[in-house]
């Protein structure tokens, strides 16, 4: 009776289809008046399906056009021409289902008909995979037609560097990793200041093998953890320790086996738990080695931690299986799916446990002071061949190894940019410049805050109250011309300007006039400070203003008169030069980068 019904109503997905069909027409519909109009007549589809969703169209009324439109870009610059089915596949890819799609049926080409239509938005589109190679492969592939109908690409992988990440996700469409948009959400949320910020928020993603991204990876759990501020030298000499204990597997452990002291091991590996324990005789040979009385003691609880990690790492983590050591570095492998996962770590210091079982030194990275903090931690008390390695608190000052030169008292830096000097020459050289770097950042935060007070949108109530800044400044001055501790009230209330742009404080615009009075008195009037930026952009705006909007105004006229490819020279001729054009309903904005 079942099979009746359905051949007479159809199935639910055969239903689906019928309801798509319509559209899958009107596309295919417009593939001969596309394949007539020029390269720069298509490109100019672009902007024109831009300001058709300006004036209040949807992305599914220009659907059709949009999925011509990048069909046949598609078979200009790849020499691939999407069939019905993908068209189909792309559609319901659109509508945020699942298009479930056999091997060798196009996925990847698949894909730039839906990332191209929501791109068009403005709002950036993700589209996720499951490795580097296949994220960047994509981007360049299919980025090529991107860029043919006037788009940016981005790329999001695991060795791009900060400011390369935001740049990549301020681009119309962005391809990377799930691990790396998952981290990167974390480290967003981490962020103190919102410029750190890499990720510009969440419009539309396209995942390649949801399965695997959706269910087998999120078995695996996204967590972000800083670099360690503890010396790795306790690591290495308790593996050298634990290196010398003898293991014993079992299927499961019996209490009693692990107190006896008769048995032939120093530690018991439960393979079925995945634990590991010492027995009576491991503890024994711990205290003797360590000189201690008593391992359970806790002021032993920290080489006691220590050797249960080094334990797990020789007992339960195999290289090869549960890791990879490569280019000197420990990568973990995903148990689910067998993929490296770059830059996750092992947490409670199980990982630093293997990093010293492989004998995997830290590498002396590119110098990375915190020029912003106030912290000082004076170099080590000498020790003959000891060396510091990068998690040690010595190598936030010099990334390098202290040795005794000639038996006396001088202590020898050997580093790179900084060539035998004493303690005091090497401290005093920091300081240098760190109060130099530090002041340049610190001023051009202040300005940026300044800069972000003239946005602010003022509120029907208030919960600050500007007069406390200038309560705070006025006391400052009448302290002798306390200037650091003006500054120091313009800081703290930079913290609080940031939190009225991100909606988390408000202020009526009573307040906020009394406040920018405030605060560009003191910056201004009483500091005498200058925002060197600023100056310059404003006196570099003033000079080329006439000839850059009579260049807008051509660019205008050829928009109007559909001539797309002056347009876009104009445009392109102007952020060659550094001037950012902006586009408007009405007619156009432009600033100085």
């Amino acid at each position: 009776m079942g099979n009746i019904l359905k051949k007479i109503f159809g199935t639910s997905s055969q239903k689906e289809l019928k309801a798509i069909e319509p559209l899958v027409k009107k596309i295919e519909a417009l593939e001969e008046p596309y394949k007539a109009l020029t390269d720069a007549e298509l490109r100019g589809k672009t902007d024109e399906f831009k300001e058709r969703l300006g004036h209040g169209e949807t992305l599914d009324d220009i659907l059709p056009e949009a999925f011509a439109v990048c069909r046949e870009a598609s078979w200009r610059v790849l020499g691939m021409r999407p069939y019905r089915v993908q068209l189909i596949g792309g559609i319901i890819l659109h509508q945020g289902r699942i298009a479930e799609m056999k091997t060798g049926e196009g996925k990847t080409l698949v894909a730039t008909l839906p990332a191209y239509l929501n791109a068009l938005a403005g709002e950036g589109v993700h589209i996720v995979t499951v490795n580097d190679y296949l994220a960047k492969r994509d981007s360049e592939w299919m980025g090529k037609v991107y860029r043919f109908l006037g788009l940016t690409v981005g790329l999001v992988i695991h060795d791009i560097q900060p400011k390369d990440r935001k740049a990549s996700y301020a681009a119309d469409i962005t391809y990377g990793t799930n691990n790396e948009f998952g981290f990167d959400y974390l480290r967003d949320n981490m962020a103190i200041y919102k410029q750190e910020m890499v990720q510009r928020g969440h419009s539309f993603a396209i995942v390649d093998e949801v399965d695997s991204i959706l269910i087998d990876e999120a078995r695996t759990p996204l967590i972000i953890s800083g670099q360690g501020d503890k010396s790795t030298q306790l690591y290495q000499v308790v593996d050298a320790f634990v290196s010398r204990l003898k293991a014993k597997k079992v299927a499961s452990v019996d209490t009693k086996e692990e107190e006896d002291e008769s048995i032939d091991a120093d530690y018991v590996v439960d393979e079925k738990a995945r634990t590991v324990t010492l027995t009576a005789r491991g503890i024994e040979k711990a205290e003797k080695a360590f000189n201690i009385e008593n391992l359970a003691d806790p002021e032993n609880t920290t080489l006691s931690h220590h050797i249960n990690q080094a334990i797990r790492a020789w007992g339960l983590m195999r290289r090869d299986k549960d890791y990879v050591v490569k280019d000197g570095e420990v990568i973990i492998v995903d148990e689910f799916t067998g993929r490296l996962m770059y830059g996750r770590r092992y947490s409670e210091g199980l990982h630093q446990a293997i990093e010293a079982k492989e004998k995997v030194e830290a590498k002396v990275a590119e110098l990375d002071i915190p020029w912003e903090t106030d912290d000082y931690i004076p170099l080590p008390e000498w020790r003959p061949g000891v060396e510091f390695y990068a998690d040690d608190p010595a190598y936030d000052i010099f990334p390098v190894y202290y040795t005794n030169a000639s038996n006396t008292d001088t202590w020898t830096v050997q580093n790179a940019w900084l060539n035998e000097v004493n303690e005091e020459d090497g401290i005093t050289y920091l300081i240098e410049m760190n109060t130099a770097t530090a002041a340049e950042k610190g001023l051009a935060r202040l300005m940026k805050g300044v800069e972000t007070l003239s946005k602010l949108r003022p509120s029907e109530d208030s919960t600050v109250d500007p007069a406390e800044l200038e309560c705070r400044c006025r006391e400052a001055m009448d302290d002798d011309l306390n200037s650091p501790m003006v500054i120091s009230a313009l800081f703290d209330w930079v913290r609080i300007v940031n939190q009225i742009a991100e909606g988390r404080q408000r202020i009526t615009a009573a307040d906020l006039a009394a406040l920018t009075a405030t605060v560009k008195r003191y910056v201004f009037d009483i500091l005498g400070l200058r925002d060197e930026k600023a100056a310059s952009a404003g006196g570099g705006r003033d000079r080329v203003t006439p000839l850059v909007e009579m260049l807008l105004r051509m660019r205008m006229e050829a928009k109007a008169a559909k001539d797309w490819a002056t347009s876009d020279r104009i445009r392109d001729e102007l952020t060659a030069i550094g001037i950012r054009v902006k586009d408007r309903k009405d007619g156009f904005d432009w600033e100085i980068e």
